[in-house]
């Protein structure tokens, strides 16, 4: 029964197998300006990222998050926060395996208020 179940739902599943870290020449990262971040997929064996990918970014307040899809694995994501404070960056598969990579990034600049 086991081997049914780690067909059905393999111990790898959600792993995080992402990497996304800032570009080593990046500024240091402040609202309103382009932040540039790598990704990373050499722990996504054997089948790689499958997309569609989900890119996230959450802030400090609702009003600073964002969202897109890629149709192909990015290499290089290019985010521009809207507001300071310390934001966590998503980047998952939609399915599939439901792999992902997190990076928090701290960015300079005033927080949005939220209502």
């Amino acid at each position: 029964m086991s081997a049914a179940v780690d067909e059905i739902c393999p111990p790898y599943l959600k792993d995080q197998r992402f990497k996304l870290q800032l570009h080593p020449d990046q500024p240091t990262p402040t609202a309103g300006r382009a932040v540039t971040m790598l990704c990373s997929y050499s722990s996504a064996s054997p089948d790689g990222a499958s997309p569609p990918l989900i890119f996230e970014a959450k802030g400090p307040s609702p009003l600073g998050y964002q969202r897109r899809v890629f149709d192909q694995p990015p290499t290089v994501i290019v985010w521009k926060p809207t507001e300071g404070g310390l934001h966590q960056i998503t980047l998952r598969e939609a399915a599939h395996n439901r792999w992902f990579g997190v990076l928090k990034v701290s960015v300079e600049g005033e927080a949005l208020a939220s209502g």
